[in-house]
């Protein structure tokens, strides 16, 4: 199952505070009405949108039609209403529904089992326009590429938490150590991780020195955890020495919302 382009929307306090925060991270605002109160913010091919007041939870969010790279419209790709229809065929609950009638643009809801909101998106393709990427991306305030993005999930059964995912078409492609509670999820560009934690620990996590496509360890040189910790640290921000990484190479930092965000160089 092709879920399309894939994001995390943020539900923040206050979209400048937290646009400012992003920014010393990489992000550039792509789209949106920042006086409306969100915005949609790109750092290489990840996808975060910070809105302000709409929703309650971070939710994982899905875009049939769009390619998550580059952010244009796909000729062939799965209908949310297939994608609907194949989810209550599998036994998922849904919120929103779509009309099964209908076409173009429309959405479906769902929560998963550890109460994690999920959005299915698709948006028509307005005439003449190929993508919903500005035709040249603006230049970052602060370049910094942090490597392949990772939405954590912190899950009370990790089997039931990937029973859950692999009827919306993800796949586990990789497993922790013996000992240790954890497997990735992929399904697309799409990459979840879950981890057995209390609460809602979820986590942005990055990889640096990582492939985007492949995820695996690259040839070439890149930033290192160090490195984006210096820099990370000389733009102002102070890292949360609270989480430990278990021996792994990481340095973890916290936004104006409070959600984690992980840098993180798997062995």
């Amino acid at each position: 199952m092709e879920l399309g382009a894939f994001s995390v929307s943020l539900a923040v306090s206050d979209v400048a505070r937290s646009l400012e925060f992003y920014e010393r991270l990489g992000f550039v605002s792509t789209g949106g009405d920042a006086d409306g109160g969100w915005l949609i913010l790109r750092n290489h091919h990840t996808t975060i949108g910070l809105f302000a007041g709409m929703f309650e939870r971070n939710m994982l969010t899905f875009n049939p039609g769009l390619d998550g790279p580059s952010m244009k419209f796909e000729r062939n790709f799965a209908d949310v209403r297939d994608i609907q229809n194949a989810l209550l065929l599998d036994g998922i609950e849904l919120g929103e529904q779509a009309d099964p009638a209908g076409s173009g643009a429309a959405h479906i809801t769902a929560v998963d089992p550890d109460g994690n909101p999920i959005l299915i998106d698709q948006f028509d393709q307005p005439d003449g326009v190929d993508g919903l990427a500005p035709p040249e991306l603006p230049e970052p305030p602060m370049p910094l590429d942090l490597g392949p993005f990772t939405y954590s999930l912190s899950v009370a059964d990790l089997r039931r938490a990937a029973d859950y995912y692999a009827s919306f078409g993800f796949t586990e492609f990789r497993r922790g150590r013996a000992g240790e509670r954890w497997i990735a999820l992929r399904n697309g560009d799409a990459v979840i991780g879950l981890h057995v934690a209390s609460g809602d620990g979820n986590t942005l996590t990055f990889n640096p020195g990582l492939d985007d496509a492949s995820r695996e360890p690259l040839h070439e040189p890149f930033a290192t955890v160090e490195e984006i910790e210096a820099v990370l640290i000389g733009r102002g921000l102070s890292p949360d020495r609270s989480v430990d990484p278990s021996g792994h190479r990481a340095v973890a930092f916290v936004d104006p919302d409070g959600n984690s965000v992980l840098v993180h160089r798997p062995d």
